[in-house]
């Protein structure tokens, strides 16, 4: 589902900024999106992500794959005792040299997670 949001996004995004006669309405839609849109996201986390989080860290558990929650999770983790509430993700670190990227993707893509975006660094 969120896939397709961001496709639609992005046609719209396309349209809006293309049209010469429209174009004056693109902030306007991103203002739309930032009231409606990422508001719904934050809400999202905050009732699904400890379920999220719990299944995360069986997965890797059961995997033997060391892990950490990072930035704005370990931060909601310790100073809300949850998530922070203008947090609209979930942010975890592995030690580099204990699994490689592709095989992660694919042990939760295994798992019945959607890969909608993978950002590698370093390689």
């Amino acid at each position: 589902m969120a896939k397709h949001c961001e496709i639609m996004k992005n046609k719209i995004k396309r349209i809006l900024k293309g049209n010469q006669k429209i174009k004056w309405m693109y902030p306007l839609a991103q203002k739309l999106y930032r009231v409606y849109a990422v508001p719904a996201k934050r809400r999202r986390l905050q009732t699904k992500g400890p379920y999220v989080l719990s299944r995360i860290d069986s997965i890797l558990q059961k995997h033997k794959i060391d892990y950490f929650v990072d930035f704005g999770t370990l931060l909601g983790m310790i100073r809300q005792k949850g998530f922070i509430p203008h947090d609209d993700d979930i942010d975890i670190s592995i030690p580099p040299g204990s699994v490689s990227a592709r095989q992660l993707i694919d042990l939760f893509v295994n798992e019945g997670f959607e890969l909608i975006q993978a950002l590698t660094y370093h390689d």
